[in-house]
């Protein structure tokens, strides 16, 4: 059937709540798979627990392998494996969720940490007519990945946006994803414009402000940018406990930073307009991520809040 009406099948299947196919070979499992991937615009997951179902799994865009009686085969060629079979909505419904969004948030920062130091050395070069100066050098490059913004950005992998209860209990909360397009082009682009436009109010501002001051121009920018990045961190997930401390520690490691690298950080003499002057350009960097937060939560709201208030 599949050798000469593959079109007719999976158009009347894909229609269809259920299809049961009896007495199919393994060979012809994989076939099916692989069917259904060619000809459906969506993605195939197969599960299975023995030895039979491999060349199924491996055909499939998502393979889930259940540990059974029959071996372990099919959850050695699986992507996923499980020990029972009702674990199989606790993986789609929470953890791929969580992990979907986990990725995409992870993907946007990272992009996002780039391109905003990017920008600002680009900014930087050309208000001193071009010429090739580090803005800032090794030691606090090093920090800026690590440190510094290290374990904010590392909490948006164990964070989640809605509690496993409800998404247990109200399963429609997974086809919202595919309206949010987490990892889309217009997401991208969206952080991308943020980036450009953080990275040059930090430096435009920062020359405003301190304009008198250029040996300290580092010290204030790249104060800005740590502010910066702990903030966009703070706006994008759940705030928790351990974000709190996440955000607390990188603080703690930065100010350090000010006894140990005498020579990349100093402080400015005025140490109360430094911090004003950081704080008040730091909320002008972040305030079109702001206006973004509270249109998406008051106008614009994710069905879960929904859920969750009601």
């Amino acid at each position: 059937m599949l050798d000469n009406f593959a079109t007719e099948f999976i158009r009347i299947s894909c229609n269809l709540s259920a299809v049961v196919c009896c007495r199919v070979s393994p060979t012809q499992k994989g076939v099916i798979a692989k069917v259904l991937r060619s000809m459906n615009k969506g993605r195939v997951c197969c599960i299975g627990d023995g030895g039979n179902d491999v060349s199924m799994i491996t055909e499939s865009d998502v393979g889930v392998g259940i540990v059974g009686k029959e071996g372990n085969q099919a959850s050695l060629a699986a992507d996923f494996s499980i020990l029972r079979f009702c674990d199989i909505l606790p993986l789609i419904l929470w953890h791929g969720r969580n992990c979907l969004l986990g990725t995409g948030r992870l993907s946007h920062f990272i992009i996002h940490r780039g391109t905003i130091i990017s920008v600002m050395q680009a900014i930087f070069c050309s208000l001193f007519l071009f010429s090739p100066i580090n803005l800032y050098q090794g030691k606090i490059l090093v920090g800026y990945v690590t440190l510094y913004t290290f374990f904010p950005v590392f909490c948006i992998i164990v964070s989640y946006d809605v509690k496993r209860r409800t998404v247990m209990e109200y399963p429609e909360l997974y086809y919202e994803l595919n309206r949010r397009k987490v990892l889309s082009i217009k997401s991208f682009a969206i952080w991308n414009v943020i980036s450009f436009y953080q990275g040059s109010i930090i430096m435009l501002l920062s020359f405003y402000f301190f304009e008198h001051e250029l040996f300290s121009i580092v010290t204030i920018t790249f104060s800005c940018l740590i502010v910066n990045e702990i903030l966009m961190v703070g706006l994008s997930v759940r705030m928790s406990r351990l974000m709190v401390y996440a955000m607390g520690l990188s603080v703690f490691f930065y100010f350090l930073s000010f006894f140990i690298l005498k020579d990349e950080l100093r402080m400015p003499v005025g140490v109360f307009k430094f911090l004003g002057s950081v704080l008040v350009i730091s909320m002008c960097a972040i305030v079109f991520s702001l206006v973004q937060k509270a249109w998406s939560r008051y106008f614009a709201p994710p069905m879960h809040t929904k859920l969750e208030v009601y």
